[in-house]
């Protein structure tokens, strides 16, 4: 680019002409001496293919600026210089190939309307051109996970690096929106947390067109991103009623019956459902159905079993159904047992909030361990004999959105207590099954700082034998991918604080106490319960810890949980507690 030398002098008679002017009292009295300066800001051109910069004068530079003023380092094609105001001017250049591009406007260039002229050379700072020759529109590839939570992770893979990504540019057919974050290693690559409005449905993932752009300004065609449909539906399907893989066994119904057939009041329905009817007087308040998927013969033992047998666990505990029920209230008992031991089984009782439609009955039952049972037995409107006819559909089992870190049913499973107060593990029995819990008693003069320590493996701290926790769990469960904690607590009275602490007790060199860690390597949360003398699940979220403690480190490997009942209070009563079922949400 060429570069015109320009010299700006006033004649003597515009120089006298100025003097005079002044002398008689004309004009301001004040001559401008200030010199005007100039900024320089270089950036990608609207237009795809060039590079623009921006020119902001301090002072109205008349017409003294054009395009021959500046010089462009790095090889280009054309320039081309817009005005916008008397202060605000662009210049668009159009760049030979990638690279690295720079204006400058060298001293004596422009002058304001007082003929003062620039001082000094300007600049802009180097501005880097990565693509030239560009009229490819960017697409994105769109994968996804669905999170045990019931959250679905997308991750959104670009053909190029894009700019104006945004979490409004995503559509989702329910639910809400995170915000999309960047890959710290791929620039190409973001993800997003959606959130669905319900489970057991689809959800659509799609972009309008020019939703984003590539470091050209191209933006993306609308076919350029194929609208994605993610199953969210992660449960097992334990009987759907299609087909003639399920025989129904009824007693007890009195005259009624039991029997699958098109779901009812359902213009073409191809939906098969179960339908029980009680009938009155004749029926009983006890009377249910067995649910059989192996062929046999009728009301034998050898029949009434379910196949594959279901497996309840720690992490695979919540059954689902839906319910069509003839009124509100209506009761449902749902049961599983070992066709070969009646004494083995667990039941959980539902009732329904709704006459009119479908809904969805969810039943977790309380087991902490694997338990198979091979007989399934359903109670519509249990307890009652009136005449009533129960719809039910989709028996499905959902994976828990929890990871178990210690259930106390653990065979290692090691609770100390400190402080004065006592720890022992005590046995209860739930639907008739054994469930392990830990009992708590502050008593009367414990300590304010009174607790237990939970584990799996004892070290030795100082003098004292301490449990930590070190095998029969992923300790990645206790660094800061999961911040939310779950406690079944059993307290004496509401409004009691229960605290969660954790602490790194390992040094570089293995699972040993560090003495210089117990201080600053901790984390805390207090939570009040809200009932007495029931369980109840309490929610440790580490990412609001207490006043006054260290934040959650997501680099510190915390393998110390230590519990605290009526935490930082004096004991001047005794009390007893009960705790069961540490987990981590997933």
């Amino acid at each position: 680019m060429s570069q015109i030398a320009k010299t700006f002098t006033l004649s003597a008679c515009a120089l006298a002409a100025s003097l005079l002017i002044s002398a008689c009292g004309g004009g301001t009295g004040v001559i401008d001496t200030v010199v005007p300066t100039v900024d320089i800001v270089g950036s990608l051109g609207a237009t795809p293919g060039t590079v623009e910069f921006k020119f902001t004068f301090s002072e109205d530079v008349g017409q003294s600026f054009v395009v021959e003023d500046v010089v462009i380092s790095g090889d280009t094609t054309a320039a081309t210089l817009t005005r916008s105001d008397a202060i605000r001017y662009t210049l668009v250049v159009t760049p030979k190939a990638a690279g690295t591009f720079k204006a400058t406007v060298p001293v004596g260039k422009f002058q304001d309307t007082a003929n003062n002229a620039s001082i000094a050379e300007f600049s802009s700072l180097p501005f880097t051109y990565t693509t030239t020759g560009d009229t490819t529109k960017p697409t994105v590839g769109i994968a996804s996970v669905v999170n045990t939570n019931g959250t679905v992770t997308l991750t959104y893979t670009f053909s190029e690096e894009i700019t104006g990504f945004t979490k409004d540019d995503v559509i989702v057919s329910s639910g809400t929106k995170a915000d999309v974050v960047k890959s710290a290693s791929d620039p190409k690559v973001y993800t997003q947390v959606i959130t669905p409005g319900t489970i057991d449905q689809t959800l659509t993932v799609s972009m309008l067109a020019g939703a984003f752009t590539d470091l050209a300004t191209i933006p993306n065609a609308s076919d350029a991103v194929a609208p994605k449909t993610i199953n969210l539906d992660s449960s097992v399907s334990l009987m759907s009623f299609e087909g003639t893989t399920v025989t129904p066994y009824p007693w007890g119904l009195g005259t009624g019956y039991a029997k699958t057939e098109l779901e009812p009041e359902v213009t073409n329905s191809t939906n098969k459902v179960l339908t029980v009817q009680k009938a009155g007087s004749t029926a009983e308040a006890g009377g249910g159905v067995v649910l059989s998927t192996v062929a046999g013969v009728e009301n034998t033992a050898a029949a009434q079993i379910i196949a594959p047998a279901v497996t309840l666990t720690g992490l695979n505990k919540t059954v689902t159904m839906r319910v069509k029920a003839p009124g509100v209230a209506a009761k449902v008992l749902l049961k599983f047992e070992d066709a070969a031991d009646s004494t083995k089984f667990i039941q959980l009782e539902r009732t329904t909030t709704t006459s009119t439609d479908w809904q969805i009955l969810t039943f977790e039952f309380p087991v902490l361990s694997d338990v198979t049972y091979n007989k399934m037995t359903l109670f519509p409107g249990f307890g009652e004999t009136a005449a009533r006819t129960f719809y039910i559909d989709d028996i499905k089992l959902i994976p828990s959105p929890s990871t178990a870190l210690v259930t106390m049913d653990e065979s290692n499973v090691t609770a100390g207590a400190f402080g004065k107060a006592t720890a022992d593990l005590k046995t209860e029995i739930v639907n008739g099954l054994p469930n392990k819990v830990v009992e708590v008693i502050n008593p009367v003069g414990a300590e304010d700082w009174a607790g237990i320590v939970l584990g799996f493996k004892t070290v030795t701290i100082g003098t004292v034998i301490t449990p930590i926790i070190t095998t029969g769990i992923d300790e990645s469960a206790l660094k800061a991918t999961n911040l939310k904690w779950t406690m079944r607590v059993f307290s004496p009275a509401k409004d009691i604080a229960v605290r969660i602490k954790l602490e790194d007790v390992r040094t570089l060199d293995g699972i040993v106490y560090n003495p210089n860690n117990v201080n600053l390597h901790r984390v805390e949360v207090d939570v009040k319960t809200t009932v007495a003398n029931a369980w109840e699940v309490l929610t440790f979220d580490f990412s609001k810890v207490n006043s006054g403690t260290p934040a959650f480190r997501p680099d510190y490997a915390y393998n110390k949980v230590v519990v605290f009942f009526n935490a930082d209070q004096k004991k001047t009563a005794t009390q007893t507690f009960r705790c069961d079922d540490l987990r981590v949400l997933n």
